[in-house]
């Protein structure tokens, strides 16, 4: 049982914790330790070692404690002081040691005050000889380029010195497997930034399979043999009718399959998906046999049933080999910092780790130069930073030394950082047991506020997940004043906590998003027009806090909030390169790097940092001679960066378009300036300390801005001032902060439960990483993982409610994922979400969301069923008209979408198929566009009821079509494997019903395995050999559709049209594959052409491919490929190199019928030709 802290009397020897709830005055206590050791112990500043995690804090923490000394002396020498610590502390102590604290004041520029990296920062370079380390090492804050550089070169040296079979296999399989470097670094960074952290699977080195690698080679050449020898008695069993046809269904194409896999030139590691079927299961009765049915053995089967065995040593090679990278990368950049002789942050720990633990002697040096220490935050704490402060302050030395660790389990919510709060636990449970204690007194809320809190948190046991992470009611303090903070309205006292409901019943998540900020908007207007006050003040904007999850959500509220006339500023301690002005930054400059493309080149100007409005962009877009002025402006631009470096390109910029003063036009002008500036100056630093030239600074600016990784301080937001504004921040950031109200929009979100290839967890207090188990035990591993994601949470959720002094109010709905929610955890308790996490990693998504179906949609009537009378439930003023506050100039939203460009005659353009067939009302053509998708059919709606599912009632629009695409990208890519969870995210995505995620998976595991050529399906290519999404450019003279389509069809009236165009062509091809020395070009389509298989018959697909121009598209994308062939094949011969053209309608693709919804077309080489001529030239002949 841990008790109250005594600020007085708590004993100065061993090691002590303190468990800080929120409000407690944890720095008021941690300040009070010190002046207690000053005069106790009496030690200089310089020998009391205070730790925290931050810069920030740091300096707010010296700052306390120099005014405490000095406000301690002052009450020594006689003074008043309205602090009972002081008081009681002259009782204790009285004056007699004034000479020895105006000593300690005036050495405390010598105060050993500053973060844990700070700390070994400085033993390390006073004790460089025994850590064996250069004295004058320098930090490295950012090492991102050197880990990605170290990947690449592992990258370099694996495959391009790969020369047995057995590595050229592993090469095969990781490419399979989807492996870049890139993909790769993310894994293994994460893997190294936790060196306390267990790896899981266990692995053998990659030479153990190597060995091995010999007996399944000779395998393999065995099976070919047998396959050889027996493939038409297999042909005949597999046609016959002995054998189970629900298995056996397409004979010729399992066949085919299984020779193509033998035939692919080397062992590879994954066996056929289907070669179970060959083995004894064809001989097994329900299985491969129908019930009573017999066939001669296949002398291949029991080979087969060998090889599956011999598989089986290679299941974890994938992992294997993610350990050998971890190895030997860790190895290269520790070999490239010593060359440079930089540590990282993390450097600094283990390196003080390592020394600590080698060498005894160490501790005792430390020890006596530090006989105190006071360890703020220590709930973010992690293994390695915990293991040195226990070698130094040991159970041996308790007599001699103090250890205080001030935390707050409730509280511990970076585990993103490597924060660890099982490692706070393991330091708690071997602190002294009489020397834990707790801090409950809460000064900062309101007594009503407290209550509610408390009774929030205590509606059922247990709300943390975790029994060893106590809640412990807050007390009012005996000595506050009733009425302390207490927020009232007309002089009566508001509710301290409001869950105010909104409806998002057949709401979109863009909608949704709109509806929450708008209903935050009315809130705050309601509060700032009525009559509310604290302490008899008015409640004002900058008393008003709006805590989000992410920057994203912070800048959508700050825009609605705007829309009102509401004045907010978005503060935040996270990465600058994740704010707005660095988008826009990107933007221009990739924009630069390739002004030929026009989309990127009108996203660049349509920013906020270039300024051009929607009309003016249009203008620019019909006025040929201005376009190019601006083109070759960029040009110019681009040519100074290459030269000049980013700085002069800045300033340029600055001359030609005005930035700073684009920026300084709008209301929140000063922070988008302060960014700029900001990202400008870490971009310059990195372009000269590693002389990176153009492209590669805006590849380092790019995985800046995707990567999810900590930061350093650098990096984050610098601040301006915030005078009268609301202030917008993430639930991160506001911790350690308080403000009058606080409103939590995003409480109700549930936990993100999207697989990962790599994630870390517990499992009796140890800590793994999972880098690709087994089904069973991923399952099992990872459901800890989404429990431990949860937990942290509802901490999250903790910390969010306490930043209020006077009122919180929480935002609450029955949205997607709901019932996972840190709100569903605290009213429905942690055993009912644990089970409901359960089902969600056992069950199917279709049978999750059958059991828990009326959980997903009812999360008000849950709070509602568990509701206290000390907070409420209430609906929003969001369908209520509140008159917007006025604003000296409001900005205005730039919305640059899609223009309906006039027909422009003789003019340089850039075409497309799609401008092609948007021809004269005259033509002949078709007004269909050529879309991949019914546009001319609006988007089913979600909530419509379609009885009979199947790929002809699947909804048309472009919904589908792009939630098609992409999972077939991310499938054939290898980013992803094809199951029910990759669809439910992207039916999310495109908030269409989860009901037809069967469907989908049908379409798109029917497409992949249709044998297309030679029994081969799309799933056997290797995705080294595919090309997704190709996108070209080619210049063209004068162009006329009715002469292109007089060209590739037998019969076209050759009337030119107005509207000839001179420029470049431009495309994208969704797919490039390669097979058997040819190249292949496919394009998915989902247009719905009719209810049966009929309406995709071959002559309803030529039918179509007319009717909506495909043919025109397609031989565009011919001359496409072609061009490229011959620019990068020595011997390219068309009718040798070109493989031809695939058109899939999904809907109509049925393997029992062969040839429905596949179109194949392989155009006359002179048609080619003539094409490509004519794109050249212009002459039509």
């Amino acid at each position: 049982m841990m008790k109250q802290l005594e600020l007085l009397e708590a004993p100065l020897e061993g090691i002590s914790l303190v468990e800080a709830g929120a409000g407690t005055g944890k720095t008021y206590n941690i300040v009070g330790l010190y002046i207690r050791v000053l005069l106790e112990k009496k030690l200089m500043p310089r020998n009391i070692l205070v730790l925290t995690y931050t810069e920030a804090a740091t300096s707010e923490l010296k700052t306390r404690l120099r005014r405490k000394l000095s406000e301690t002396i002052k009450v020594l020498k006689g003074g008043d002081s309205e602090d009972p610590f002081l008081n009681e502390l002259i009782v204790k102590y009285g004056s007699a040691d004034v000479d020895f604290l105006e000593q300690a004041l005036y050495s405390f520029d010598e105060s050993s005050v500053s973060t844990i990296h700070g700390f070994c920062q400085k033993i390390l370079k006073e004790e460089s000889i025994r850590f064996n380390l250069p004295h004058d090492f320098e930090i490295l804050a950012d090492d991102f380029d050197l880990f990605q550089q170290q990947t690449d070169r592992f990258w370099r040296e694996f495959v391009s010195h790969s020369e047995s079979t057995f590595e050229k296999a592993v090469i095969n399989l990781i490419y399979e497997k989807g492996y870049t470097p890139d993909r790769l670094s993310g894994i293994v960074r994460e893997v190294i930034a936790k060196p306390f952290t267990k790896i899981v699977p266990t692995t053998q080195n990659l030479s153990f399979y190597g060995e091995r690698f010999t007996s399944l080679e000779l395998s393999f050449l065995a099976l070919k043999k047998a396959f050889s020898e027996e493939k038409e008695r297999i042909v005949q069993v597999l046609e016959g009718d002995e054998v189970n046809k629900k298995k056996y269904r397409n004979a010729k194409a399992l066949v085919e399959g299984f020779n193509s896999w033998l035939n692919r030139g080397r062992t590879p590691i994954n066996p056929y998906e289907k070669l179970l079927l060959f083995g004894s299961f064809i001989h097994t009765e329900g299985q491969g046999l129908k019930s009573g049915k017999r066939i001669d053995p296949l002398t291949i089967s029991p080979l087969i049933d060998a090889h599956l065995e011999l598989y089986k040593s290679f299941e974890d090679l994938e992992q294997a080999w993610i350990n050998e990278s971890v190895r030997k990368i860790s190895e290269y950049l520790s070999e490239e910092k010593q060359k440079r002789n930089v540590l990282t942050y993390q450097d600094l720990l283990e390196h003080t780790y390592h020394g600590l633990t080698t060498d005894s002697s160490l501790s005792e040096i430390l020890l006596d130069k530090y006989p105190v220490a006071l360890i703020d935050e220590f709930q973010d704490t992690d293994p390695v930073q915990y293991s040195i402060f226990s070698s130094i302050y040991n159970s041996t030395n308790t007599k001699d030394s103090v250890l205080f660790m001030i935390g707050d389990p409730k509280q511990a919510i970076y585990s993103f950082r490597g924060a660890d709060v099982h490692t706070y636990i393991k330091a708690r449970d071997e602190a002294q047991k009489s020397q834990r204690y707790l801090l409950k007194e809460n000064y900062r809320s309101s007594s009503l506020l407290i209550q509610s809190v408390n009774d929030l948190f205590t509606t059922h046991s247990n709300p943390f997940f975790s029994e060893r992470i106590e809640f412990n009611d807050a007390i009012i303090p005996n000595h506050s004043k009733p009425d302390h903070a207490i927020l009232s309205k007309n002089n009566h006292p508001v509710i301290p906590l409001q869950f105010i409901e909104l409806d998002w019943e057949g709401l979109s998540a863009p909608e949704i998003k709109k509806n929450i900020s708008r209903a935050v908007a009315n809130e705050i207007i309601e509060l700032l027009e009525g009559d509310y006050n604290i302490d008899g003040k008015r409640l004002s904007s900058e008393g008003i806090a709006i805590l989000v999850r992410t920057h994203e959500q912070a800048l959508f509220i700050q825009d609605q909030l705007s829309i009102k006339g509401l004045k907010s500023i978005i503060k935040s301690k996270e990465n600058v390169f994740y704010s707005q002005e660095s988008e826009d930054l990107y933007l221009f400059l990739s924009a630069l790097r390739n002004p030929s493309f026009e989309a990127g080149l009108r996203s660049a100007l349509a920013t906020e940092l270039l300024g051009f409005k929607s009309e003016e962009l249009h203008r620019l877009l019909e006025e040929n001679e201005k376009w190019d002025e601006l083109y070759n402006r960029f040009i110019e631009l681009s040519k100074t960066w290459s030269e000049k470096g980013i700085n002069n390109l800045i300033q340029q910029a600055d001359s030609l378009f005005e930035l700073f003063l684009n920026y300084g036009r709008l209301a929140n002008a000063e922070r988008k300036l302060t960014n700029l500036f900001h990202l400008v100056e870490l971009l310059s630093s990195v372009e000269q300390r590693n002389k990176y030239l153009p492209d590669q600074l805006l590849h380092y600016f790019k995985k800046q801005r995707e990567s999810s990784s900590g930061y350093s301080d650098e990096e984050i937001l610098r601040l301006e001032s915030d005078d009268e504004l609301i202030q917008i921040l993430t639930m991160h950031s506001s911790k350690g902060l308080e403000f009058p109200v606080v409103f939590c929009p995003y409480l109700w979100e549930g936990v993100d439960t999207q697989r990962k290839p790599v994630f870390s967890f517990h499992d009796d207090e140890k800590n793994y990483i999972d880098i690709g188990t087994s089904e069973d035990v991923q399952k099992k591993n990872r459901l800890s993982y989404l429990k431990e994601s949860l937990a942290e949470r509802v901490r999250l959720s903790y910390v969010s409610l306490t930043r209020a002094k006077s009122a919180c109010f929480v935002i609450t709905g029955n949205g997607n994922n709901s019932e996972l929610s840190p709100l569903n955890a605290l009213f429905e308790g942690s055993e009912v979400l644990r089970k409901r996490l359960e089902d969600k990693v056992v069950l199917s998504p279709a049978n999750y969301r059958t059991k828990h179906i009326n959980e997903a949609t009812n999360l008000t009537n849950i709070m509602r069923q568990n509701s206290s009378n000390t907070y409420s439930f209430r609906s929003s003023y969001a369908n209520k008209e509140v008159e917007s506050i006025e604003l000296e100039e409001a900005p205005s939203a730039l919305n640059v979408l899609e223009f309906q460009r006039k027909q422009i005659n003789n003019h340089f353009r850039i075409s497309s198929f799609s401008s092609l067939t948007h021809g004269n009302k005259e033509h002949t053509i078709s007004e269909k566009t050529g879309a991949e998708y019914d546009k001319e059919t609006p988007d089913l709606d979600s909530d419509s009821e379609v009885v009979n599912k199947s790929p002809f009632t699947l909804p048309k629009g472009p919904k589908i079509g792009t939630l098609l695409h992409e999972i077939f990208e991310e499938v054939i890519q290898g980013e992803k494997a094809l199951n029910n969870d990759l669809i439910t995210k992207h039916l999310k995505k495109h908030q269409i019903d989860e009901e037809w995620n069967q469907v989908i998976f049908d379409i798109i595991n029917g497409t992949l395995s249709y044998p297309l050529i030679d029994g081969t399906s799309l799933s056997d290519i290797p995705e080294r050999d595919t090309l997704i999404e190709m996108e070209f450019h080619f210049p063209h003279d004068k162009l006329n559709t009715g002469n292109i389509l007089t060209l590739i069809r037998e019969s076209h009236s050759s009337k030119e049209l107005p509207g000839s165009v001179y420029g470049y062509m431009k495309g994208f091809i969704d797919l490039i594959f390669k097979y058997d020395g040819r190249y292949y070009i496919l394009d998915y389509k989902s247009n719905y052409l009719g209810n049966s298989l009929e309406h995709y018959s071959q002559e309803a697909l030529r039918h179509e491919i007319e009717d909506a121009n495909y043919d025109l598209q397609y031989h565009i994308y011919c001359v496409a490929l072609h061009r490229m062939l011959k620019n990068t094949l020595s011997n390219y011969d068309y009718d040798k190199h070109f493989g031809g053209v695939f058109y899939l309608f999904l809907r109509g693709i049925d393997q029992e019928k062969p040839g429905s919804g596949i179109f194949f077309d392989k155009p006359k080489a002179s048609i080619i030709s003539s094409l490509d001529n004519y794109f050249k030239t212009g002459r039509y002949e």
